[in-house]
Parts: C-alpha cells; sequence; structure tokens
C-alpha cells in the first residue's frame, strides 16, 4: 500500500498563514502611514488656521452699546486661537442670551485663518418703565416688542410705555399682554395721519383699556377688538378707533377736554368727550 503524503498540506498551511501574517503586518504599516499622514496634514492645517495677526485676520463690527472688544473677548478671537477649534455657533446662542441688546450676530470665514464678526443692536422705539425690582427709566424695547437696558440720555424723546407691577418685564423679555398692545398702539399712532394725537407714554395698569397721555396733555381711554392679539382684525379696529379719537381732537367741538374715551363702553364707533371742567 502507498503512504498518504502528510508534508504538502502542512507546508501549504504554513504558507497561507505565513501570507495572513504578512498581509495583517502590511495592513498596520499602511494604516500607521494614514495616521502619521494625517497628523502631519492635520497639524499643518492647524498652524494654517491660527490667528498670527488679530488686527488684520480679525473683523469685529459692533454698535454704540455692546464694545467690539467685549465680542472679541467672548469668541476669544486673540493672537494664537486656532478659528477651527472655536465653536463659534454655540457661543453666538450664548452672546445673544446674554445680551439682550443685540438683534442677530453674523459670523463669516475666510479660509484659513480670517473671521468677520458682524453684530446688529436693537434700535429703541419705547422706553418701559416697569415696577419694583424693575422701575428702571434705562430699559426700552424695539419693533419686536424686546425688553433691554438702553442709556436714557438717547431714548428720553421716546415714547413711554408705563407697566402694571404685575406684567413688569425684564431685560431680555417680550413686551406681552396689555404692554404688548401698547406697543402696537404706539406704531399705528407713529403714522403720519395720526401725528395729531403726539401720543406721550401709555399706562397699562387697567384690564381692559391702555391711558394715553396725548401731545397736548389731554388724556384718553383707549380699547379696540383683541387688542392683545396682533391680528389684521385686531390691527384694523385699532386703526378704526385712532381715526375716530383724531377727527375728534381736531374738530374743537369740545375744546379743554381732558379726558377722551375712544373704548366702544358706549355707542360702539364713538369717541366721548368728559365734561371739560372735569379731569379724571
Amino acid at each position: 500500500m502507498k503512504k498518504k503524503n502528510t508534508l504538502a498540506p502542512n507546508r501549504k498551511g504554513k504558507v497561507i498563514a505565513a501570507a495572513v501574517v504578512i498581509g495583517l503586518v502590511a495592513l498596520a504599516l499602511a494604516v500607521w502611514g494614514i495616521r502619521v499622514a494625517y497628523g502631519k496634514l492635520a497639524a499643518v492645517c492647524e498652524r494654517q488656521c491660527c490667528v498670527t495677526d488679530s488686527g488684520e485676520q480679525v473683523e469685529v463690527i459692533s454698535g454704540k452699546i455692546v464694545p467690539a472688544q467685549l465680542i472679541v473677548n467672548h469668541f476669544g478671537l486673540t493672537n494664537g486661537v486656532n478659528l477651527a477649534q472655536v465653536p463659534f455657533d454655540t457661543l453666538r446662542e450664548r452672546l445673544l442670551k446674554d445680551m439682550p441688546n443685540l438683534k442677530d450676530v453674523k459670523i463669516s470665514r475666510r479660509l484659513p485663518n480670517h473671521v468677520r464678526v458682524e453684530a446688529s443692536e436693537r434700535v429703541p422705539v419705547v422706553r418701559v418703565i416697569g415696577s419694583g425690582a424693575h422701575a428702571t427709566a434705562n430699559n426700552a424695547a424695539d419693533r419686536e416688542g424686546v425688553v433691554f437696558w438702553y442709556p436714557r440720555r438717547d431714548t428720553a424723546l421716546l415714547p413711554i410705555i408705563r407697566e402694571a407691577k404685575r406684567n413688569t418685564s425684564a431685560p431680555g423679555e417680550r413686551l406681552t399682554g396689555m404692554a404688548r398692545a401698547a406697543l402696537m398702539l404706539l406704531e399705528e399712532a407713529a403714522a403720519p395721519e395720526f401725528s395729531a394725537l403726539k401720543i406721550q407714554e401709555v399706562d397699562t395698569f387697567k384690564p381692559d383699556y391702555l391711558f394715553a397721555t396725548l401731545g397736548d396733555s389731554s388724556r384718553a381711554k383707549i380699547a379696540w377688538v383683541d387688542m392683545e392679539k396682533p391680528t389684521k382684525a385686531s390691527r384694523i379696529s385699532l386703526t378704526n378707533q385712532l381715526t375716530r379719537l383724531t377727527q375728534a381732537l381736531k374738530s374743537n367741538l369740545a375744546a379743554g377736554t381732558k379726558l377722551w374715551n375712544a373704548t366702544d363702553l358706549g355707542t360702539p364707533g364713538r369717541v366721548y368727550a368728559n365734561d371739560p371742567t372735569k379731569a379724571e
């Protein structure tokens, strides 16, 4: 009988094993080479993304309230910073939250190491005077109703919204309820056709109407449909009330009137003048 050749299979297995080992070694060397190359590339990129001349490579545009240096410090935009590692989105959201004066912050990168930060500030249209801890003359609000701090010397000529104590707004909050209605009233009354009113101040201490001080020192109770809701119907109703009030004021039929009633509490669509000899 012939003996089986057991050496050939063993030799074949060893060859395969050796080939596998060589393949794994080659793969490991390739991975190592890629990592080394990537590390060198990352190092080059990091060096290129570093700010070396902040005066030339960093541009910050800000307004009059939030200084440019504050923005620079917030984002850490100084010499040596790696722009690729700055979490711009997160820092932007934090800045907008901490600084209600800012309406928006736009960030644009020009690779590898140039950045532009443009901060736009809110424009005050009214002064907001609250009660208690928030009874400060330095709070203002923009057209969106966002309350923020602003120097009184720059807002002295703006109309005033005087909030009720229970609804006092803090900086960073939005005007709501009757205070939001007061903002809507002042915005609408600023139209040229209502220039005779010259509303100076709006008090919100009544739950069902606003108390406005006019330019001739008379006062007016004003209410309209859905006055706490910025709807089209509400806007139309307010316009109608202001039209009637302006007509009454210009008519001179109630000279010396100290208090006007434009609330529709009597006959809808009619503005009433109180006894000229009495003031409420």
